[in-house]
């Protein structure tokens, strides 16, 4: 029982994964052929795009009462974001700038949204009100995006009439997604059961890495095509609407109570602790070097190893 739901969740992330990065493909040729401007397409679009599976996932893992796993695999693919595949990006790019597009305040608002989730989830119960604040938060941040000037176009090579082709390939990719998030929480449930781990644990650690391959897809290619410059205004997206928009959307929708557990509360101080450090790096010297990618890493690795002996073993 334990292998079969291990290789259904397996499975169903491959999907996921592999729907999402279609999803991104289709997204980016459409926001092409419309002519939008490269900032907002790799920091709005992408990050919204590379945000779906951990949507999909907690809208599902609601409705089938496992509010743990929705919340653990939200948690646990911004901590993956922000040091596993920050870590790699650092690492590829040797000397990591971010003075060009980033500004600090993009950062404030990431600090700001991480504490905001961790304060409102402390007490195990996220209502409506709850909901509403994160997505507050979620909207003043796209206000700020919106107001950022970008001095370049994406050019096209699509043929307008190709609009409806990625359309349709958005439709079916969404589809897929909802089907395999579907099958992952149902696996998740059976793991859980069998082999006694917990919930929050199986999400962060063994859902919410796989979770985070779009975004690693995603910022390799940005660094591949020499965007490399605004690769963390796409990320910061992705684990702000990791913190607001995919949490704040399910309260909003469905109230949900779960335990705050010690393994939730050690995740939390991680999260809060890895967020000073990302923080000291970044203003320091505006750039995140291969050595301080290399720190990242192995703290999330640190994170993974850590979660397992001490929690997957009670």
């Amino acid at each position: 029982m334990e292998i079969m739901s291990s290789l259904t969740i397996f499975a169903g992330m491959l999907v996921l994964v592999a729907a999402s990065g279609l999803f991104v493909y289709a997204l980016t040729n459409i926001c092409r052929i419309l002519g939008l401007k490269e900032y907002l397409i790799v920091v709005l679009f992408l990050g919204f795009a590379t945000v779906l599976p951990e949507l999909f996932i907690a809208l599902n893992a609601v409705s089938q009462s496992a509010p743990e796993l929705a919340f653990g695999n939200a948690l646990g693919t911004s901590i993956a974001s922000l040091s596993f595949i920050a870590g790699i990006i650092a690492i590829f790019s040797r000397s990591f700038k971010t003075n060009t597009f980033f500004q600090s305040k993009d950062l404030v608002h990431l600090t700001i949204s991480v504490v905001l989730l961790i304060i409102l989830a402390s007490d195990g119960n996220l209502s409506r009100v709850d909901g509403v604040l994160l997505l507050i938060a979620f909207v003043y941040y796209i206000i700020n995006i919106l107001q950022y000037k970008s001095v370049l176009k994406l050019k096209s090579s699509e043929p307008k009439h190709s609009l409806l082709f990625h359309l349709v390939i958005i439709v079916l990719c969404l589809i897929a997604m909802q089907l395999s998030a579907q099958s992952i929480v149902t696996a998740g449930l059976e793991l859980s059961l069998a082999s006694a781990l917990p919930l929050f644990l199986i999400a962060t650690v063994l859902i919410a890495p796989l979770g985070a391959v779009p975004e690693l897809i995603v910022e390799l290619e940005l660094i591949r095509s020499k965007m490399s410059n605004i690769s963390f205004g796409d990320l910061f997206t992705s684990v702000i609407l990791n913190s607001t928009l995919v949490i704040g959307l399910v309260a909003m929708l469905s109230p949900f109570t779960f335990t705050f557990s010690p393994i939730a509360q050690f995740s939390s101080l991680f999260f809060v602790v890895l967020l000073l450090v990302f923080n000291f790096f970044i203003r320091s010297k505006n750039e995140l070097d291969w050595k301080e990618g290399l720190f990242l890493l192995f703290g999330y690795f640190f994170y993974i190893v850590s979660m397992f002996i001490v929690f997957g073993a009670s």
